[in-house]
């Protein structure tokens, strides 16, 4: 589940996954107020175990970049986003996020509709987060709530030996408030 705020640069992502009802993994990745969190917990661990929890604070706001093609709302409302056409005809949109820009690259179809998001974001290598080129592609394009959105995607990051997928999936309803 996810809550993106049209207007300002805010959004908060919920997940649980695993391969089984008694092995799963909760994740929280929020950016509010200006403060970054990613929160994780193995719920068939005991939860006073720290080795089971992690908890991170990246304070950086380019998810909510990356993830524009499901709010296309907040393309034409957020005023903390600066948009640069480049001169392949992608545009590159970005935002201060702490004192510091993040910018994700979006391309579009014939028609008009993002396709994929490129960027920089960072990756756990061993102990510490390097900032790694990623690609994000969008599809499967369908009318929710009177607005075009991509019903699938998937993200990787471009990494030496070639692609390498971290998350897939797919939108089954979207909410206006």
């Amino acid at each position: 589940m996810q809550e993106f705020e049209v207007g300002r640069l805010e959004f908060e992502w919920r997940a649980s996954f695993g391969p089984n009802p008694l092995v799963r993994v909760r994740v929280t990745d929020r950016y509010r107020g200006g403060e970054g969190a990613a929160l994780g917990q193995d719920l068939g661990a005991d939860p006073g175990d720290t080795q089971h929890r992690f908890r991170h604070r990246p304070g950086r706001g380019d998810g909510y970049l990356a993830e524009l093609p499901w709010v296309p709302s907040a393309i034409a409302s957020n005023p903390e986003l600066s948009w640069r056409v480049l001169e392949d005809g992608s545009v590159e949109v970005s935002t201060l996020v702490g004192g510091r820009a993040a910018s994700v690259q979006l391309s579009f179809d014939e028609s008009g509709l993002i396709r994929s998001a490129a960027g920089l974001r960072p990756r756990v290598a061993g102990r510490s987060a390097i900032e790694t080129p990623f690609t994000g592609t969008f599809g499967d394009y369908v009318e929710l709530g009177g607005v075009q959105v991509p019903r699938s995607a998937e993200v990787s990051w471009d990494l030496p030996d070639g692609p390498f997928s971290y998350w897939r999936g797919e939108l089954t309803s979207l909410v206006a408030e």
